[in-house]
């Protein structure tokens, strides 16, 4: 009974974490469209030599950021609890 609440408790942790994650995922696809869209309003002027370690920059973390989060669903989702008990 006890291995069961701990693993309730891990899964509830990874899932937590995951949508922690996925939330700074979709804020750094706002930060990028602030980038690309509205400071151009606001007197932005493209220059590669801005653009290009942000393109790489914001590519690499949001990777990292998937990437992570694979790892923690499938390394550390307890998934015995995931299944169905006869």
């Amino acid at each position: 009974m006890k291995e069961a609440s701990i693993l309730k408790i891990r899964a509830a942790i990874v899932i937590v974490l995951d949508v922690m994650l996925s939330v700074v995922l979709i804020l750094l696809f706002y930060v990028d469209k602030l980038v690309n869209h509205t400071l151009y309003a606001y007197g932005l002027v493209f220059s590669i030599e801005w653009a290009e370690p942000y393109w790489i920059m914001i590519r690499i973390s949001m990777a990292l950021i998937v990437l992570v989060i694979l790892i923690l669903s499938i390394l550390d989702l307890p998934y015995p609890l995931l299944r169905k008990e006869s």
